[in-house]
């Protein structure tokens, strides 16, 4: 990347005042020479002046005050533009640039007249190719939508571009005021631009005002440009003179303060050096802190400021030159006052060294994390290094990521050395598989944004236990929680942490149906699986994308007890109850087989872990009430979400007094844990799972019936 001068910033047919800023900021600096022979004295200026364009970058910019691309060819315009083109073709061949930059049009767009404008424009580029053989042309974004000379939208300039392979150069200021979304244009005609222009503007007007001084944020450009093109070269492109001076070095230091890939740094530190004494005993902290992130920054004893880098300028808002006490160049509000006494306290107490942590605000309110360290010389007319890291990007990034995943997911993969790795280990952990009852049925009564409310307040609640229990959640698995106790950081007692936050998660249902009640939404039930065993754990992809994850029977098994579990339900495994420790009371024991298993699973239904995690509100032995006409109901068994074509006929004749639980009559036995959709009448349909098979019918438990609907009060 360079950084380049447009010489219309230049007092007009002056210019060697170029020299001044070649002198300033070394070798490295460009200039974009515009072809003014508008000016009657221009052409004597340039020939007199030759040897400072010929020794730099240089960059041509076409005679925009006297050319017309899109004038019809043979017309008084197009004659007075080519002639304007002859005498920058003469200059060319002196000065032999590698690129001139290229306007497709100058004038207004006429109604009607946009597609001979272009087509016109595009064969006296074809012609000017050809006159300038050894130069690439790169064609500009111009003209302003809002005064009628813009020729093309965006999209019609990154088609034709495309099409057409042309070498681009973006006017940053242009695209501004047109509305133009500049990442976007960058990342799309990232292959075809070899240039920008850069100055700022209040995003209407075609003013070439300062970088600062508009609605572009080139704080957050130049690092999007050093991304994407780090070599492609940026024109300082002011067009009033009273720019020239003092304004347009502190926008270039500005510029190369934006980016670390400016040769600048080092070029003008050299200047710098070989005019002026730093006041440090002969030596130049510019070679040293000049293009380092840190900001770095040399006190006397009495606080005075007597350097600073370009990072420390840029964090305090320092302008060129100035060197105030360094505490006074911090704002006085009261987030800063941790790091103003920490200035004060080295300076006061003249400690050796100390460092800490701290936060900062700057003028424009922009929070900072800090990391501040002060290291004292020994001597009364010792001096202060002061080194500053701003840790923020590493907090935002972490609390970022950690908000995606989860926190020990965050610290394993930005601060292990295998956090970064693919690969896994296998490692004894106990995984939690939480599913709401009947979310899917809820789903189709709810506007999309309400399930998100609801869905987002859930996971905060469990969220929180799950935090409290140290576990760690994997997946949000749609309305479901995958969640891994035991990895990535370590946990001695991994299940019974797992069957505790189970039912801890249980008991806070009731905090989320009370707040789900009072804000019009409907109760929602939740079963939970957990099962302890080994599982392979660690990033899982490709060196492109990978994600944290867990795997393994152990995970498949979890998964298989939730999905026989009824709202209000925890299921663990034997292999669970065993790495327990405490006393843990079980309401209901049996043994399963699951799916692609030889062995059968005994597990447990559970309503406490210890003396102090008990589920609330456990379910005793239900009080049944006979229906005084049971009614005669169809049935279809599911598969997954699936229902079966099959209809079936049975008869409901009880249900538990709390109505979550039925006994259903069947010609045809059923199996335990299957899923049923019943019609009850020609409008009612509620889901149930079959509990356990009886003598006197199958107990049921109802996972899900429209609102309002009672079975004793039909």
């Amino acid at each position: 990347m360079g950084i380049f001068i447009d010489t219309c910033v230049l007092p007009r047919s002056q210019l060697e005042t170029g020299r001044l800023y070649r002198d300033r900021f070394g070798p490295a600096l460009g200039f974009e020479l515009l072809m003014m022979f508008d000016l009657p004295d221009f052409e004597q200026n340039l020939k007199m002046n030759l040897d400072l364009f010929s020794n730099g970058p240089l960059l041509f910019h076409e005679p925009v005050w006297g050319v017309e691309h899109s004038a019809p060819k043979g017309s008084a315009a197009y004659e007075e533009g080519m002639y304007h083109i002859r005498l920058t073709r003469k200059y060319a061949a002196a000065l032999q640039p590698p690129a001139m930059v290229y306007h497709l049009n100058n004038c207004v767009v006429r109604p009607g007249e946009k597609d001979r404008m272009l087509r016109t424009s595009l064969e006296n580029l074809e012609e000017i190719r050809d006159m300038f053989p050894a130069v690439k042309i790169l064609v500009e974004n111009t003209g302003s939508e809002a005064d009628h000379t813009a020729l093309l939208s965006q999209a019609e300039f990154t088609d034709l571009c495309r099409s057409r392979d042309l070498s681009v150069l973006i006017d940053v200021g242009h695209a501004n005021i047109n509305g133009w979304d500049l990442p976007k244009l960058i990342r799309d005609l990232k292959e075809h631009i070899c240039g920008f222009h850069l100055h700022n503007n209040d995003g209407v007007h075609d003013f070439h005002h300062r970088l600062r001084d508009g609605t572009l944020d080139f704080a957050s450009l130049i690092p999007l440009m050093d991304q994407e093109l780090p070599d492609v070269p940026r024109v300082v492109e002011y067009i009033s003179p009273s720019l020239h001076g003092e304004p347009l070095v502190e926008d270039i230091g500005y510029l190369r303060r934006l980016s670390a890939s400016d040769p600048l740094y080092l070029s003008s530190s050299l200047a710098a050096s070989r005019q002026q004494q730093s006041g440090l005993s002969g030596i130049h902290p510019d070679h040293i802190f000049l293009s380092i992130d840190e900001a770095v920054c040399f006190t006397a004893m009495n606080g005075d400021l007597v350097y600073a880098n370009p990072a420390a300028e840029k964090l305090f808002g320092i302008r060129l030159g100035e060197q105030p006490k360094i505490w006074d160049a911090i704002p006085f509000v009261e987030q800063n006052d941790a790091l103003i006494q920490l200035f004060i306290d080295g300076v006061m107490k003249k400690q050796r060294s100390f460092h800490s942590l701290v936060d900062y605000v700057n003028n424009d309110g922009e929070r900072f994390n800090l990391h501040v360290s002060l290291t004292c010389e020994q001597a009364e007319t010792g001096m202060f290094l002061i080194i500053i890291s701003n840790l923020t990007p590493l907090f935002r990034v972490h609390s970022a990521f950690a908000r995606y995943t989860s926190p020990d997911i965050a610290d394993y993969v930005l601060l292990t050395p295998e956090g970064e790795k693919q690969g896994g280990q296998s490692r004894d952990v106990s995984i939690l598989m939480s599913d709401l009852r009947g979310f899917t049925a809820m789903s189709t009564r709810l506007p999309s944004s309400d399930l998100i409310v609801v869905l987002n307040h859930y996971f905060e609640c469990m969220s929180a236990v799950i935090e409290k229990y140290h576990g760690t959640v994997i997946e949000f698995l749609g309305d479901g929680l995958f969640v891994v106790f035991g990895a990535p950081k370590e946990l001695p007692d991994h299940a019974a942490a797992a069957a505790s936050c189970a039912i801890e998660m249980q008991n806070a249902m009731k905090d989320v149906n009370r707040w789900n009640r009072e804000h019009g939404y409907p109760d929602l039930e939740m079963g939970i699986g957990v099962h302890s065993g080994p599982a392979v754990v660690g990033n899982i992809g490709s060196e492109r994308k990978m994600k944290y994850g867990c795997m393994g029977a152990t995970v498949n098994l979890a998964g298989r007890l939730e999905s026989i579990t009824v709202g209000g339900q925890v299921f663990i495994s034997e292999s669970t109850r065993e790495k327990i420790a405490l006393p843990v009371t079980v309401a209901h024991e049996q043994s399963i087989m699951p799916k692609g298993s030889s062995q059968e699973l005994k597990i447990y239904e559970i309503t406490s872990v210890g003396e102090d995690c008990v589920l609330s509100g456990a379910e005793s032995a239900a009080e049944w009430t006979a229906l005084a006409s049971p009614p005669v109901v169809s049935y279809y068994l599911l598969d997954g979400k699936i229902v079966d074509t099959d209809r079936h006929e049975g008869q409901l004749t009880r249900v538990s007094a709390n109505e979550k639980y039925g006994i259903l009559m069947t010609g045809t036995p059923l199996e335990q844990w299957q899923n049923l959709m019943i019609n009850i009448g020609p409008e009612v349909v509620v889901y149930a799972k079959v509990m356990d098979c009886r003598p006197e019918g199958n107990r049921i438990c109802f996972t899900s019936r429209p609102d309002g609907f009672s079975f004793l009060n039909p």
